[in-house]
């Protein structure tokens, strides 16, 4: 409130609901709009940037989700309390659905570093040839992991306050891969830091800070971090950033030891620029306003089992405060409700249902419905349905129809696109 209240004379604050939102001054020698949407329309000096993510941005972050737990129903209502209702079911197809802890890492990363950082980048390159983007792919070994711990906690607990926070943040980090902030500790080479003594670098961490302060120092001193000629510490060609012609994988420097364009073994630009390419169609979901879907109010009931009827249309669903014995879904007056993680926070609440489509190949033509319980095969599988000549639904006592198997295809039932 009392940022607000500074800011009240000279401009305005989009959102004060949400930590770290930029001011809008509404004067030249500031903000005059917010920041993404002034980069959309070319509105902004056109200089040299270098900007990018680390491999393993929303690992830390996965402790500090607003909802409990990682199971399907947390990691549904995590996307809702980001997307909304609108954008929950597609959005969630996006990630892999075998390991729920990866998934949220790896979205939290997207939502709050990575694909925001990965918009900004393609849309400064569309008004410059000045652009320089990389990812930050280089971890510890785990060697030297377990030596750094042992010797900085022989060295640093007990003596200084600040320096054992240090030291135990830079474990936590390191231990987890490569973290949000992790590239700052080889940027500015914190094993040489006189006034802290908490990590220690192998050759080859050593030998990334040096390449990562020789690209940094080159672009500081020339506004471009390729070497020269006459450099004494050469480094390979790092290509202005495109989008365009595959530009999202060829011209990302991978920072490693060797720096590289090339694609690593288990490179991840390719499946992490599909998903960023998601919220590219989607821009309004990166928008820094908060939403009613994201009020302490319907945060706090996020993350209880959604249990739904699914014997009746519409479907409904609810959280309810009593689970049966088993901490399933229980049965509420005649039917049975069952577990929907989409049910309660779906714009379109049969979204739990089987989207069901037929194939029709006389006329080439795909009809898709969402179909309740009752009209599933046993297991909840698509049944046969019937066709016109058309090629659209019809009842099967109909003149002329076709019966032919339906498959479950969800991408076909989306409300978004």
């Amino acid at each position: 409130e009392e940022w607000v209240e500074a800011a009240a004379p000279y401009g305005y604050i989009p959102d004060s609901n949400l930590a770290l939102t930029p001011i809008i001054d509404l004067e030249d020698a500031g903000l005059l709009g917010m920041p993404n949407e002034l980069i959309e329309a070319g509105k902004f000096h056109k200089v040299p940037v270098i900007l990018g993510t680390n491999a393993n941005e929303g690992d830390l972050f996965t402790s500090l989700s607003p909802v409990p737990g990682l199971s399907q129903q947390s990691f549904a209502d995590v996307v809702f309390h980001f997307a909304g209702p609108k954008y929950v079911e597609s959005l969630m197809q996006e990630y892999p659905t075998s390991d729920f802890r990866k998934s949220l890492s790896m979205f939290l990363g997207d939502a709050l570093f990575v694909c925001p950082t990965a918009a900004t980048g393609a849309l400064l390159s569309k008004y410059s040839n000045n652009v320089f983007f990389y990812r930050f792919n280089h971890r510890m070994g785990a060697a030297r992991l377990i030596m750094s711990l042992r010797e900085s906690t022989y060295l640093a607990i007990g003596n200084d306050p600040d320096e054992n926070a240090e030291m135990l943040m830079f474990m936590l980090f390191a231990s987890i891969g490569v973290p949000h902030t992790f590239d700052l500790y080889f940027l500015f080479n914190t094993e040489n830091n006189p006034e802290i003594n908490v990590v220690n670098f192998e050759e080859k961490d050593k030998l990334v800070a040096k390449d990562l302060q020789t690209f940094w120092s080159n672009f500081v001193w020339r506004l471009d971090p390729n070497s020269l000629k006459s450099d004494k510490h050469q480094l390979p060609k790092w290509p202005p950033f495109k989008v365009a012609n595959a530009g999202w994988k060829i011209n990302v420097m991978r920072i490693r030891a060797p720096p590289t364009t090339e694609a690593l073994a288990d490179d991840i630009e390719t499946y992490t620029w599909m998903r960023c390419n998601w919220y590219r169609r989607h821009a309004d979901v990166l928008r820094t306003r908060s939403k009613p879907w994201q009020t302490i109010e319907n945060v706090r009931q996020l993350g209880q089992r959604c249990c739904c009827n699914m014997d009746i249309q519409p479907v409904q669903c609810m959280r309810p405060t009593d689970l049966n014995w088993h901490g399933h879904c229980p049965k509420i007056g005649i039917f049975q409700t069952h577990h929907a993680p989409l049910g309660c926070v779906a714009e379109n609440p049969d979204a739990v249902l089987r989207c069901c489509c037929v194939n029709d190949e006389r006329t080439g033509r795909q009809a898709c419905q969402r179909l309740t319980k009752p009209n599933l095969k046993r297991g909840k599988v698509c049944p046969y349905l019937c066709v016109d000549e058309q090629g659209d639904f019809t009842s099967c006592d109909t003149h002329g129809s076709r019966q032919q198997q339906s498959h479950h295809t969800p991408s076909r039932c989306r409300n978004d696109e």
